[in-house]
């Protein structure tokens, strides 16, 4: 009985990281298109504003 826990736990580890490995890219990909897309409106913000440009 013993060693089919061990393999059931074995395969759920390796499972496991598999998922927790597509977790961390879901959520390095999500940051960064969180702060692409935070740069991207605090852009448009400013040159909606007028003050977007430092040169003008």
């Amino acid at each position: 009985m013993l060693p089919v826990v061990e393999v059931g736990f074995e395969s759920v580890g390796r499972a496991g990281d598999l998922v927790v490995r597509w977790q961390a890219l879901v959520v390095g990909l999500g940051v960064l298109v969180a702060l692409l897309g935070a740069a991207w409106l605090s852009r448009v913000a400013m040159a909606r504003r007028g003050d977007g440009d430092p040169l003008r």
